[in-house]
């Protein structure tokens, strides 16, 4: 029997409003950071930090129409900052952040969205290394690639065990209360015969007793 922890591994994940709230403290604290002048470009660091507000107003706004939406606006919209910081700042340090979207979707989401965000996130890599953004460091985008595919395998190697162990603990949850509810109805079951038992009982008490009181009547005549 397949058994479909998907609505079990649902009830553990963050809620909307708690992923709204990191992506605000972020945004302030990169917002304070920038303003202490501690990276090098002040400009570009704050347009990063300002562009994380409207993200968690709009995780938030889609996560109570649909959690799931939300959820794919945290990855895709984390996923746009990133790739916005390596156009404006240095794509070389940037495009090793583009890790934290493949995580995000292995935590957030299922297997399959992971696999989705790896190869969108190695799409767009490989376009702005097209576009030249690179410069004369290709290099770096083979390392980014490989980061991200790494650590995509690493999460799967992960996950898949823990998905199966998950699937066993809920197997037999499932069964133990299965049991566990046959037993109760069982238990009714018995309560009632034995509810039933004690009424014929009675009817059988009162039935001797008329039979006596009959047969006094007859012996008194």
């Amino acid at each position: 029997m397949e058994i479909d922890v998907t609505e079990l591994e649902g009830e553990l994940l963050p809620s909307i409003d708690s992923l709204a709230m990191i992506l605000l403290g972020v945004a302030l604290a990169s917002s304070v950071l920038t303003e202490l002048h501690l990276f090098p470009d002040r400009n570009a660091f704050l347009i990063i930090s300002i562009a994380f507000y409207p993200l968690a107003a709009l995780i938030w706004l889609l996560g109570k129409w649909r959690v799931k939406a939300g959820y794919w606006a945290a990855v895709l919209g984390v996923m746009g900052i990133i790739a916005l910081g390596a156009l404006l700042v240095d794509v070389n340090s940037f495009a090793y952040f583009l890790t934290i979207p493949v995580v995000m979707a292995a935590v957030l989401l299922r297997d399959q969205a992971t696999i989705l965000v790896a190869i969108v996130e190695s799409i767009l890599l490989v376009g702005l290394s097209m576009a030249g953004v690179f410069g004369e460091q290709p290099n770096s985008l083979f390392l980014a690639l490989l980061s991200i595919w790494i650590v995509w395998a690493i999460l799967f190697a992960i996950r898949n065990p823990q998905r199966k162990r998950l699937e066993w603990f809920w197997a037999h949850y499932l069964s133990a209360k299965e049991m566990l509810d046959e037993a109760q109805q069982d238990r009714a079951h018995l309560a009632q015969v034995l509810d039933d038992l004690s009424a014929a009982n009675r009817q059988l008490n009162l039935l001797n007793e008329r039979l006596d009181a009959m047969y006094t009547m007859f012996r008194s005549k």
